[in-house]
């Protein structure tokens, strides 16, 4: 075997581990708990570094993918190097000077005498756990863009998300019409919802889970799309029962009922953020794409006919649950608005660099007013981007937020210049799928549930391969 055919053949193995690796982590409570998350986050490093070592061994130029998109990976990496910094020890004049409320809280939690040594982040140990929990989340990025050199494996990793969110939505579909009969991962404390009241799948709370299932319906929409797409043409000469009875005998038929069932898992969990997280991000993500598609009249036709079909399943499938939830709780305040409050407070004391990555469980309870008591939920900001600022400050959230809009502006320029179905239908499932787990953090924290945080990178990583990879390897 030749040396370039061995590489291959190693690359090809690397892209499988992937495949396993992403199928497998939201099965331990989504990774919730750092030691559940460990090994994936073990998983994660070992791939980068045999990767690493065989670009140097076999002496290989950097994929197109990674010149294309180097300036949001070095925003990336000095991201993660930021991290690092806000965990070193520091003079405490340094500390002093750039972030004096988390300097007090140390000198007098810890006594220190002048001139000790201090970190910027009130907590070092749980910035460097955060750390390997993000640094996780860039690596599987990074490996699905290098790993998915062509249109077959680009599609095959979006098949793998689609088949992880099928296979939690069949076990919360039986474990709720059941009672939780066939449950095999019990809910962390204090969380423990009965299955009668919501499906979960393998997660604790509903709501995390819920942004699974519109992470899996939307990539499940964008696979079925280039199915769809595909067989138009033919289908313009058939009869219309001729047509059902295609699609009927079709694979698209069987993403289809993958894509109910997920639906029909994603009401039963009556998130109110995530369904109508999805639902907004749906309708802007059809927008976006009439927009830039504008002279595309086939492609429109089908996303309308999509929306049609998605409405009309979100209006018959169970929709008692969601309105039960809204007719007890409605739209209007909540504890949600009072931990809004605290973290504005907090972003006031800790604007430069933040209290500290992964510290926010453990400064809330300073600013927490009595009314919203000791629970579990007040221990975060219940909005992902409030918590990156008080977390990172404004250094912080300038980094990360650079990098991401430079990605998206990449996905947004596919959309207007991609003509290939299979490359427009990823493309709409991953724009699908990014749009709604960010709406959805505006009231939740599904950042910080480590398989609905991979799974974010791993869509952007399938939109920007979608719109970078070159015509001839598609």
């Amino acid at each position: 075997m030749t040396p370039s055919r061995s590489s291959k053949q190693q690359n090809r193995y690397l892209y499988f581990a992937l495949l396993l690796l992403v199928a497998f982590i939201p099965i331990p409570h989504g990774g919730e708990r750092f030691w559940e998350h460990a090994p994936f986050i073990v998983g994660a490093f070992a791939l980068l570094s045999i990767w690493s070592f065989q670009q140097w061994h076999y002496n290989r130029p950097l994929p197109n993918v990674i010149r294309s998109c180097k300036i949001p990976l070095a925003l990336l990496i000095a991201w993660l190097a930021y991290t690092i910094i806000q965990a070193l020890p520091l003079p405490e004049s340094w500390v002093t000077l750039f972030n004096p409320a988390a300097a007090e809280i140390q000198h007098h939690a810890l006594a220190l005498g002048a001139e000790s040594l201090m970190s910027l982040s009130i907590s070092a140990q749980d910035t460097l756990h955060e750390f390997l929990r993000n640094a996780s989340y860039i690596a599987l990025f990074f490996l699905a863009l290098v790993l998915c050199t062509s249109k077959k494996r680009v599609k095959w990793l979006a098949i793998t998300l689609f088949l992880v969110g099928v296979a939690q939505a069949l076990y919360s579909l039986i474990n709720y019409y059941s009672d939780g009969a066939f449950s095999f991962v019990g809910a962390i404390e204090p969380w423990g919802i009965p299955w009668r009241k919501a499906t979960r799948g393998t997660y604790s709370h509903y709501n995390h889970f819920a942004a699974l299932m519109e992470i899996t319906i939307a990539i499940g929409i964008g696979i079925t799309l280039t199915y769809a797409q595909r067989s138009q043409r033919g289908d313009r000469a058939r009869s219309l029962l001729g047509q059902l009875l295609s699609f009927a005998m079709s694979i698209r038929m069987l993403y289809a009922f993958g894509i109910l069932l997920m639906i029909a898992a994603l009401i039963l969990t009556a998130s109110r953020g995530g369904s109508g997280a999805f639902a907004a991000a749906f309708f802007i993500t059809l927008i976006t794409f009439a927009v830039l598609k504008k002279g595309d009249t086939r492609a429109l036709k089908l996303l309308l006919v999509t929306a049609i079909i998605l409405v009309s399943a979100l209006v018959l499938i169970t929709p008692g649950r969601l309105d039960d939830r809204f007719g007890k709780q409605g739209v209007g305040a909540n504890g949600r608005d009072h931990m809004r409050t605290i973290t504005y407070e907090l972003a006031a004391d800790y604007p430069l660099v933040g209290s500290g990555t992964g510290t926010y469980p453990h400064i809330y309870y300073q600013y927490k007013p009595p009314k919203l008591g000791v629970s579990a939920m007040s221990k975060r900001a219940h909005n992902d981007y409030l918590e990156l600022l008080t977390d990172q400050g404004i250094i912080g959230v300038s980094l990360l937020g650079a990098s991401m809009i430079l990605l998206l502006s990449t996905i947004i320029k596919g959309i207007r210049t991609r003509r290939d179905p299979v490359m427009q239908g990823l493309l709409f499932g991953s724009t699908l799928g990014i749009g709604s787990i960010m709406i959805h953090s505006l009231v939740e924290f599904n950042f910080h549930i480590p398989a609905n945080a991979s799974y974010f990178f791993i869509l952007l990583a399938i939109g920007i391969s979608a719109s970078t990879l070159p015509r001839q390897r598609q």
